[in-house]
């Protein structure tokens, strides 16, 4: 399982604001925390709370789902605008997973992963 800071970490890292061998700094952390918690709720909401884990318990399998959609929405706030195709791309893999939908068609991805 997966936290909240593992999120957060591998966000920054895709879009190159922490480096590979570092953590984030606290205000890192302070922005990010805000929106990841707000694409949670706004996640676990649409399906009427049907969602099997939170914040402390983020399976395996999400953390780069996840961390690409945070790391796409917050991506404009770090002037890294070029990162921004990562939120849908993330949401969509992160809502086929809990709610058993089908990702809708692929986005390009360009050189992200």
């Amino acid at each position: 399982m997966k936290t909240r800071l593992d999120v957060i970490t591998e966000a920054l890292r895709k879009i190159e604001v922490t480096a590979v061998h570092e953590e984030p700094d606290a205000d890192h952390y302070k922005r990010c925390v805000t929106v990841l918690e707000s694409l949670y709720d706004e996640h676990k909401e649409i399906n009427g709370g049907g969602v099997d884990w939170d914040l402390d318990t983020i399976p395996d399998e999400l953390l780069d789902p996840f961390a690409c959609w945070l790391a796409g929405t917050v991506s404009t706030g770090f002037s890294k605008p070029q990162y921004v195709g990562l939120a849908t791309w993330g949401h969509r893999r992160v809502r086929a997973r809990d709610f058993k939908a089908v990702p809708e068609d692929p986005i390009e991805t360009g050189d992200y992963f």
